[in-house]
């Protein structure tokens, strides 16, 4: 081309990848930025703050904050290492010699220095040593430990529950006997900590020791550093070996280097003997003060089986404000506190700070994406006459009429609203369809047609304006494990309309909107995204035709919640309290081409994992550590009459959504290409719009019924109906056919034993500061997903902002990894099992084990 002409292909494509380039880099850059700029400042600027401007140098100490911040973002890596620790030490005790720095250890004898400075070393041995002899105690002695604390949890279950004599806090199950010792001598030796200290040392009269008479270092206030020193190390080393014994880790001596870096067990006492070693003043009273205070929530914590992190905000406050005022007295010279204590109170609050900012600017960033204005109707399950539909607050003293029509909502205070009441059966959405004209030879002329289909149920339809202050994001939240057959779109409820019409707590929702069809498995692919017109018109008629499952969904939604109000009525069960999420339809651009569907329920925001608790199909037995969950999977079973099993639990803590249903009928195979009219087999259930039947059914029931720990419990709540579920159990399991489909699920055991045996509360339990910010969620994912903790499955989803439409990794190496969908895909979605993953099967269809592992390529 002559100069000035159009520019060359080659030019073109190297500035585009410049272009893109840059961008990739940018990207990065920021990613790379916000992990590692928070860490790297901190670690920066506290020794800088203290050492410069401070006057005295302690370069040793100064490394503190760079360990404090490494243990932050290498948890793993860092605990996986502790032995290493003693290391450290000795570094910095070189680093403080070195520069001359004063220390009251300082001597002529270095051989004995040295030899103080590997110190930790012996408390690391010993902690090591005892937990690998609880770990041989527990393979040897395994049966005896259990039923000495089967023992003790039965007395305590007479104490507080039969007998009512005792409060129910002290009850604990049997794998949580020991640990709950162990708390409860954490919370007597912080107690006696406290009151030692205000006994033989004396209160401190000047609050903090400013004074410079109070600020030499005085030996009982050293001793007492050194005893929390050594306290810290017995209750660390004494909870671990509990953990071993209980069984609540296994008792493979490979594993215990790693279990240090679980949040429940990482040892503290490290950054206390920096504490006790170098420049011990009387001022450290208070940090110890603090530690013992915050040691009692979170040993209760640990004896409540409580998931979330207790540790009262307020004495995070007072920890990182008595940093500050340290910090800002050693610069401005009113006071010279310890530069250990400093570092650490700063170093560990600035870790809490971080983790509260995050989670703020996660939750602010994808609930700000909800920001398209709702007009549209809202429908809410009134009746069915196999479902106790509980009245929403506002139907109170407003009886529903007996015919449909219009109803009286008595005012509206979220905008102008309609309500309509549509009797049982008597709810028609209508659609307008195509199909080819046949009588065109040319097959190119396409007629459209009308189509009604009746809803289950009775429903209270409340017609809701852009006032209403409804507001939806146009774009899926990203979720780690993706659901096989919805997407999430975050909702927000400016108005409190959903508050006053459902009775929903909070203002921030779920809108789940089905991506594939439930039924019978085809993708509900984006129209935009189609060419020919024959894509378009069966595409269009695909979204036309999913209405059902919605209504279906939120059905089910109320008889699962049916159950749990029955579930919290049982008088002395020694599980918790449950709360199942309801649901309502919502329904937008009702009038225009393409209307939309959406089943909303309250979106769970507690910092607990999103979690799954049991499964639709076969689980093998004391894989899953949870009973409350299996708990209510068992009532179900048994308050209806052995006609129905709710299964697939899952949520956060004991907040459950998404449960599916089998029943005890016997449902017939049929072909995904037949038309549902045509089908001669035993009809389900209205409100259900997948049922496994009764083999399903049996399958989850084995599965219960191989949990001990559960068993042990039922027979105490439910002695008859557990005694007939056991001889049913056994009659099952001497059918041929059954009993082959069992053995082959058996061999599946370790997909489901990774996950499982994960949902563990002992330790998901945060005990150290800074463990709020642990994303214990996105680490079970991370577990799924890669290669670590043994066994675990090698493929799986993401989805995330920058990644719009998924990406799914070649995971053909295992069997896990293929099946990884069928489990992971219910993680925040609707439930399906290792049957809904053999494609071409319908919704009825029974795919045995062998089926699927013979489609899966297992030899």
């Amino acid at each position: 081309f002559d100069e000035g002409g159009p520019t060359k292909s080659g030019e073109f494509s190297r500035t585009a990848t410049a272009q893109t380039a840059a961008k990739e880099g940018f990207k990065y850059g920021s990613a790379w930025l916000y992990n590692w700029g928070p860490p790297i400042a901190c670690a920066v600027l506290l020794p800088l703050l203290l050492n410069v401007f401070g006057g005295e140098q302690h370069p040793g100490s100064a490394l503190l904050p760079a360990v404090y911040m490494a243990s932050w973002k290498f948890r793993v890596q860092m605990y996986s290492h502790f032995y290493l620790m003693p290391l450290l030490c000795l570094l910095v005790y070189v680093l403080e010699v070195f520069f001359s720095s004063v220390s009251p250890e300082t001597s002529d004898d270095w051989a004995a220095n040295v030899g103080w400075q590997m110190l930790p070393m012996v408390a690391i041995l010993s902690h090591y040593l005892l937990v690998v002899i609880a770990s041989d105690v527990r393979n040897s002695k395994g049966a005896a430990i259990d039923d000495w604390c089967q023992s003790v949890s039965d007395f305590l279950d007479r104490k507080c529950y039969q007998e009512m004599t005792w409060s129910p806090i002290l009850y604990a199950k049997p794998e949580r006997i020991l640990l709950s010792m162990a708390s409860v001598f954490k919370i007597i030796v912080a107690i006696v900590q406290i009151v030692l200290a205000a006994a033989l040392l004396g209160a401190p009269q000047d609050l903090v020791k400013c004074h410079p008479e109070g600020q030499e270092a005085q030996g009982g206030w050293k001793a007492y550093a050194w005893t929390m020193y050594g306290v810290l190390c017995a209750q660390d080393t004494l909870y671990h070996a509990a953990v071993y014994l209980s069984g609540n880790f296994g008792g493979k001596k490979a594993a215990i280097r790693r279990s240090f870096a679980e949040p429940a067990l990482q040892p503290t006492y490290w950054e206390w003997y920096f504490i006790a070693s170098y420049y011990p003043t009387q001022s450290i009273w208070l940090p110890i003060t603090v530690e013992c205070l915050r040691s009692i929530p979170v040993a209760l914590a640990r004896m409540r089986d409580k998931q979330e992190v207790y540790v009262s905000n307020a004495l995070w406050i007072i920890d990182v404000s008595a940093g500050l005022f340290m910090l800002f007295s050693d610069i401005t010279g009113y006071c010279d506190f310890p530069h250990n204590v400093v570092y650490r109170q700063l170093s560990l609050g600035f870790v809490w700070a971080v983790g509260i900012a995050e989670a703020w600017w996660r939750k602010r960033k994808m609930w700000g994406r909800a920001d398209r204005p709702v007009e549209g109707r809202l429908y809410f399950p009134v009746g069915h006459h196999e479902i106790d539909c509980q009245h929403r607050k506002w139907m109170g003293g407003r009886p529903l009429p007996e015919q449909s029509g219009p109803i009286d909502l008595g005012g509206c205070a979220c905008g102008k609203c309609k309500g309509y009441f549509f009797a049982e059966g008597e709810l028609e959405l209508e659609r307008e369809e195509s199909k080819l004209d046949f009588a065109d030879p040319t097959l190119q002329t396409w007629v459209t047609y009308k189509r009604k289909t009746t809803m289950p149920g009775a429903w209270v339809r409340i017609d809701v304006s852009k006032k209403a202050g409804i507001r939806l994001s146009p774009k899926p939240m990203g979720t780690a494990l993706e659901g096989q057959f919805r997407v999430i779109h975050p909702l927000v409820d400016h108005g409190r309309c959903l508050r006053r019409w459902g009775d929903f707590n909070g203002r921030l929702f779920a809108a789940k909107r089905y991506k594939k069809d439930p039924e019978g498995g085809w993708d509900l692919e984006d129209i935009e995204a189609l060419e020919t017109e024959a894509e378009i018109r069966t595409m269009s008629n695909r979204h036309m035709r999913m209405l059902k499952p919605y209504f279906q969904d939120c059905l089910m939604s109320e008889k699962a919640a049916e159950f749990g109000r029955a579930f919290n009525e049982i008088e002395n069960l020694s599980v918790r309290k449950v709360e199942i999420m309801r649901a309502c339809i919502m329904e937008l651009d009702h009038d225009m081409s393409m209307p939309t569907l959406y089943l909303v329920e309250r979106f769970l925001e507690d910092d607990a994992p999103f979690q799954k608790f049991n499964n639709n199909d076969y689980v093998p037995g004391n894989y899953s550590r949870i009973n409350t969950p299996n708990m209510l999977s068992l009532f179900s079973y048994f308050k209806s009459d052995r006609t129905l099993l709710m299964c697939d639990v899952q949520g956060k803590k004991t907040k459950f959504t998404d449960m599916q249903f089998h029943s005890s009928d016997e449902l017939d195979d049929y072909d995904d290409l037949g038309d549902d009219e045509e089908d001669d087999g035993h009809e389900m259930r209205d409100w259900m719009h997948s049922d496994g039947g009764f083999v399903m059914m049996k399958r989850v029931l084995v599965g219960l019924y191989k949990q001990d720990a559960l068993q042990a419990l039922a027979r105490k709540v439910w002695p008859e109906q557990t005694a007939l579920l056991e001889e049913e159990v056994q009659s099952w399991l001497q059918e041929p056919e059954f009993s082959k489909e069992i053995k082959a699920l058996e061999k599946a055991a370790k997909m489901y034993s990774v996950y499982f045996s994960a949902l563990n509360p002992v330790m998901q339990t945060g005990s150290i500061k800074g463990a709020a910010f642990i994303d214990r969620e996105a680490e079970l994912t991370a577990m799924m997903q890669a290669q670590s903790w043994g066994n675990t499955f090698d493929g799986g989803n993401t989805f995330d902002d920058d990644n719009k439409s998924g990406s799914r990794r070649d995971s053909s190496g295992t069997i896990l990894g293929r099946t990884m969908d069928a489990m992971a895909g219910a993680g925040k979605g609707a439930g399906n099992t290792l049957d809904w993953f053999i494609r071409g099967k319908g919704r009825n269809s029974k795919v045995t084990p062998l089926d699927a592992m013979a489609a899966l390529g297992e030899d």
